[in-house]
């Protein structure tokens, strides 16, 4: 007994005599992961990447082998209505736990690792970061907690003035557009150019070529041209916010960037306890397999719906007839792709905007009609539907099964004024009850109809920051719902419906493929 006591005794004594605290590692058949702290410097460590983070500045740094590649990052946050930005490294007292994670959909054997910066100011900053053993790349998330329920608008749990991937002789970004109205960046890192800045935009706002802001939405990546190897870094879940990033162009021809931040942004969310979205950052020899190891994570976390067929081809009618499509133009439209296409393997005859069923019958007649005919050559049938846009003539017009007009469900800026979009329409408030109930009313015509397939056309409107019916509910969040409505309206089908969407740049979970993965034949 006295050998076991002072075996223990010695044991923590050693462990004051260093001045920190140790987990045991964790071992594993071909990597192990420690974290440990000596002292006020914490370190974590998979064998592929460290973090190490000083306690006493609220400071930290990541290397990949020998590469420092971020240095003196910091996390920090702002409150709504308050210009100053509270960092960790602020006056502050800071602590650092860790503990081990149940087996996730990102791995096993993992380590949750929690930096606490309790700010003089009064809220407590939390960094957190999810290591796992054999993988090339750590998560992130932060949360704020303060006294008294605040509105925070921006969460950014890195930001450093240095970001380099080790030696190179063609450096450069890439940069991701808010949605598929802009263009993707490729750039020098010394020279970003010119680009389209932009996320939502509104009436009369026009696209400009411009010098490029340097902020990258969903995902970004520095890389090497020649040597391919890159960081990569972005939304690992796209829940609650809208996900960005912000890089400073290199002062000189292959240097570091002056800048590098992720964080999120787009409307606010009031509380005590304010949680961010989670992040990815990977170093990777090829960033083209680091880009494509960013897209099974992120599956992983927002897991998309699979679509277990061959690649759907067919016809659609918008490069031929624009938005004056008729039935009596489609029908022969529909014989000829029946008789020459239909062996070559094109099976969808995809009405766009603007199509005019049978002006001999009802409207609800006329889309059937022409449904059963498509099918009745062997083809299948899609259509076309803006789901959170309401156009001028609707305004007026009762909202069936509620007790309001468009107008209502319309979103609203802070001085009550209807948002018009750059189509020169109005954004919808989705997070209004009578707007899902239009949603839901306008999916499940095309169900009753018959349509196999439905393409969902600037779906961006759904995710406009502004004066939401429900308060709590911001764009991203607001668009989650509407596109959760979608996606239950058309499992209740209980037949197969495909979907296409003019999409955010995000990895969309409520359509069953991405718009980059169908194959359309477009008759010029």
């Amino acid at each position: 007994m006295r050998t076991t006591f002072r075996i223990r005794f010695i044991a923590v004594l050693m462990i004051l005599i260093m001045g920190g605290t140790l987990i045991p590692e964790v071992n594993f058949a071909t990597s192990k992961l420690t974290v440990g702290q000596k002292n006020k410097i914490v370190e974590a460590s998979n064998g592929q990447y460290t973090l190490t983070y000083d306690l006493s500045t609220g400071l930290g740094s990541f290397a990949w082998g020998k590469r420092m590649i971020i240095r003196d990052f910091s996390s920090d946050f702002k409150f709504a209505g308050d210009a100053a930005r509270y960092r960790s490294s602020d006056p502050a007292t800071r602590t650092a736990e860790w503990s081990k994670l149940d087996r996730d959909v990102y791995g096993r054997d993992g380590v949750k690792l929690s930096i606490l910066s309790a700010l003089d100011s009064g809220s407590t900053l939390t960094l957190n970061l999810y290591l796992y053993p054999d993988q090339s790349y750590f998560l992130s998330d932060m949360s704020v907690s303060s006294p008294e329920a605040r509105a925070v608008d921006i969460l950014e749990p890195v930001s450093t003035s240095f970001l380099d991937i080790g030696a190179g002789t063609d450096k450069r970004i890439l940069t991701t557009p808010y949605t598929n109205n802009f263009d993707f960046g490729v750039a020098p890192v010394s020279d970003f150019g010119s680009s389209q800045n932009g996320a939502d935009r509104f009436e009369g706002e026009q696209l400009k070529w411009e010098p490029f802001n340097g902020i990258s939405y969903w995902v970004s990546a520095v890389f090497d041209n020649v040597g391919k190897q890159g960081f990569v870094a972005g939304a690992a879940t796209v829940k609650n916010w809208k996900s960005s990033q912000k890089l400073g162009q290199a002062e000189q021809a292959n240097g570091p960037l002056t800048s590098f931040s992720v964080y999120n942004w787009g409307g606010s969310q009031s509380g005590q306890m304010i949680h961010s979205d989670r992040f990815f950052f990977g170093f990777y020899e090829d960033y083209q397999a680091g880009l494509e190891e960013y897209g099974n994570v992120y599956n992983a976390g927002e897991p998309h719906m699979e679509w277990k067929g061959e690649v759907p081809m067919g016809y659609n009618t918008y490069y031929s007839h624009y938005n004056y499509a008729s039935a009596e133009a489609m029908y022969p439209m529909v014989d000829y792709m029946a008789k020459h296409l239909k062996p070559l393997g094109y099976t969808y005859f995809n009405l766009d905007g603007g199509f005019q069923p049978d002006s001999s019958l009802p409207f609800d007649d006329g889309m059937k009609a022409f449904a059963d005919y498509v099918h009745s050559k062997g083809l299948k049938v899609g259509g076309y539907q803006t789901p959170f846009t309401i156009y001028d003539a609707w305004l007026d017009l009762p909202i069936p099964g509620t007790a309001y007009t468009y107008r209502d469900i319309c979103l609203k800026d802070e001085n009550g004024k209807l948002i018009r979009t750059y189509l020169g329409t109005y954004a919808m408030d989705v997070s209004h009850p009578a707007a899902q109930t239009a949603i839901r009313s306008a999916i499940q015509k095309y169900v009753d109809w018959g349509y196999d397939y439905l393409k969902l056309d600037f779906i961006d409107m759904g995710m406009y920051e502004g004066q939401h019916y429900d308060p709590a509910v911001n764009g991203v969040q607001a668009y989650r719902i509407g596109m959760g409505i979608i996606r239950e309206t058309v499992l209740a089908a209980n037949r197969p419906i495909t979907s296409m969407s003019r999409l955010p740049r995000f990895c969309p979970r409520h359509s069953r493929m991405g718009e980059e993965q169908l194959a359309i034949l477009q008759s010029e």
